[in-house]
């Protein structure tokens, strides 16, 4: 006798990327209301500037793009991965705008002092996002058993990049960069800040290697693939090309602040597109 099975897929992930969506909505549209309100009016911190919506768009994309491949392949977990980096933009850019308004624009309201140290080192996530987004396209496993191995520099980057940057004193929105500024980090610890510092840039070169990895996996799953797999990673490629284009606008800004400039803007942009048009392949 033959059992009939049910291989409806789950609609489990698509509800938890729907959720984790509506969820990034309600963040980047207080991020913009509090950041359209003051504009340039609060001394020492970066201007809000229209070119932030761009991260905005590029917060709400990789939600969209997690929408996408839930909805198409419940069963990949790149889905997750995506929205993890969508919320990690949303948290970013609120904390960032909320600590300006608890601090300077209305001060006594709570949770600035957190936001404050949650902007610190909020953006980390993001970088850690893509790199593992590179290790696990298309598929949302790694390539083999022993290509796995090679995920070691992520845990590493966390521990050393995100570490040192949640207890260093910069924060991302004082007008001068590593100034002081008007917002403080209330948990920098300054007997460790060369200390500190060193593990920032171990950190750096951590990613970098975790990148290089992720890149040499792709190429070996280029390689050792399926025509189907050999075809995804051909849209990944055309989609992955515009991100050079990214890292070379990034540092070529003028103004006070990278992250507000129209080149910095313009170089979110661009990897947004990137980044946004790889679930495509799935």
């Amino acid at each position: 006798m033959i059992v009939a099975t049910d291989r409806t897929p789950s609609r489990l992930p698509l509800l938890v990327a729907a959720v984790g969506a509506l969820l990034d909505v309600a963040l980047v549209g207080a991020h913009v209301v509090l950041g359209a309100t003051r504009g340039a009016s609060v001394s020492g911190v970066v201007a809000w500037l229209p070119t932030e919506l761009i991260f905005v768009l590029n917060s709400l994309g990789f939600a969209g793009a997690a929408l996408l491949v839930a909805w198409r392949k419940p069963e990949n977990r790149m889905w997750l991965l995506l929205s993890a980096a969508a919320l990690a933009g949303g948290v970013f850019g609120f904390t960032t705008e909320w600590a300006i308004y608890a601090q300077l624009r209305d001060p006594g309201t709570p949770g600035g002092q957190i936001a404050a140290w949650q902007a610190t080192w909020g953006f980390q996530p993001i970088p850690t996002s893509i790199a593992l987004l590179l290790f696990l396209y298309p598929t949302g496993r790694s390539v083999s058993r022993a290509w796995s191995r090679a995920l070691w520099p992520i845990p590493v980057y966390v521990a050393t990049g995100w570490l040192s940057v949640a207890l260093l004193p910069s924060w991302p929105y004082n007008q001068k960069s590593g100034d002081a500024g008007p917002i403080h980090n209330p948990f920098f610890l300054r007997s460790a800040e060369p200390a500190l510092s060193v593990l920032n840039n171990a950190g750096t070169v951590v990613l970098s290697a975790a990148l290089v990895l992720a890149i040499l996996s792709m190429i070996v799953r280029y390689r050792r693939g399926s025509a189907e797999e050999r075809q995804q990673l051909k849209i990944f490629a055309f989609a992955g090309a515009l991100v050079p284009v990214a890292v070379v606008l990034w540092p070529v800004y003028s103004g006070t602040n990278t992250l507000t400039s129209p080149a910095g803007a313009l170089a979110f942009a661009v990897a947004t597109i990137a980044v946004v048009g790889l679930p495509l392949g799935i």
